[in-house]
């Protein structure tokens, strides 16, 4: 089908356009009729939160419910009953999965980090009570090899775990800023210790690359699993996304008033601003991001409850839109509230305001 008409909505001149096929790809990908609904057996709880993991030997969805419960199901929807977990008198706060065993670190809202491991084959999970004692766990991100585990709380304590293969948590290093932490963001590179080392001086010698944490307040540090700590920018507005841009080597900050920008870290502790735009969305502020996915190589995808997904080209400071339309009309008046992209696959899925999947 013919690509539909694209507004555009970045301010200034408008820029060369490169890989205009890729945009239309993502566009019949999105439109696409390929989603088959399963739905997941033995949830009788509100979901908090949900995390999808894929290891060459254990694929699962894992769901986190109000009660404290951390449920697993397979492809086909069937529950892995041996496998739950269960924390009476705290609730889920955040999960996520690592990046290459299959291990999930759960986040209570009583500051009790957990570290489920695939092999045991039960819901028995290794915990720490201690390090967030009594201040939720407000974030938890692996780093790209799997080896650290950052855990933010909201007290504004960030902690770096070295991870066993087993599961077993042990602590490297902890920062402490203040307010919640919302965001962490590793800085993957293939020259992660020599790019270190121009941030902070003593960086060379970190057995990680560094990364990236921001607080409720817009503040963003960087920090390393040796200790080091260095406060970097201060947007002074709450982050809805913080990102790393692998090819061009910047951050990327999108706030909740709609601003956003690249950085690009300096000697020491400077960074420089490369780029700020205020995005232009039905609503305004009010109508704030309800979505962040990255696409392809600096595409950068989000929904703000409208009837379209906007994708930003931050390469070439361009944009598009994508409706939120179907032939039959069944999507009509829904408004798209989630945004995730599979790679490997390049699809692009939407969630509607409807319950539909888009």
């Amino acid at each position: 089908r013919n690509p539909p008409a694209r507004q555009r909505l970045w301010p200034g001149p408008t820029p060369r356009r490169r890989r205009p096929e890729l945009r239309w790809a993502l566009l019949g990908a999105a439109m696409a009729k390929i989603f088959t609904p399963v739905k997941c057996k033995g949830i009788n709880s509100r979901v908090i939160t949900s995390a999808w993991g894929q290891h060459p030997s254990f694929t699962a969805l894992a769901v986190a419910r109000e009660g404290g419960v951390v449920s697993f199901h397979s492809d086909e929807g069937d529950v892995m009953d041996t496998r739950t977990v269960t924390r009476p008198g705290a609730d889920v706060t955040t999960i996520s999965w690592s990046p290459s065993k299959p291990l999930l670190a759960i986040g209570w809202s009583d500051g009790t980090v957990s570290m489920w491991n695939e092999s045991t084959g039960t819901g028995q999970t290794n915990d720490d009570s201690d390090v967030h004692s009594d201040r939720a766990v407000s974030v938890l991100q692996w780093s790209p090899d799997g080896m650290r585990l950052v855990s933010g709380d909201q007290s504004g304590r960030v902690n770096v775990w070295k991870v066993d293969p087993m599961g077993r948590l042990s602590t490297v290093c902890s920062h402490t800023r203040t307010g919640t932490i919302t965001h962490c963001v590793f800085k993957p590179s293939s020259k992660a210790k020599s790019a270190a080392a121009s941030l902070v001086s003593n960086f060379s010698v970190a057995e990680q690359p560094p990364f990236y944490f921001a607080n409720e307040a817009g503040a963003v540090s960087i920090a390393d699993d040796m200790g080091h700590c260095n406060d970097m920018v201060a947007l002074g507005m709450p982050l809805a996304a913080l990102l790393w841009f692998a090819a061009k080597e910047h951050l990327v900050v999108l706030t909740r008033g709609l601003v956003l920008a690249q950085f690009r870290a300096e000697a020491g502790t400077k960074m420089t601003q490369v780029m700020k735009v205020k995005l232009s969305v039905a609503g305004g502020v009010d109508a704030g991001i309800a979505g962040v996915s990255w696409l392809c190589e600096g595409h950068l995808a989000t929904v703000s409850s409208e009837a379209i997904v906007r994708v930003w080209d931050l390469a070439d400071e361009d944009n598009y839109v994508l409706p939120l339309a179907d032939d039959e009309g069944t999507l009509a008046g829904e408004r798209a509230v989630s945004v995730s992209y599979h790679p490997g696959r390049r699809l692009l899925a939407v969630g509607t305001s409807g319950g539909h999947i888009a």
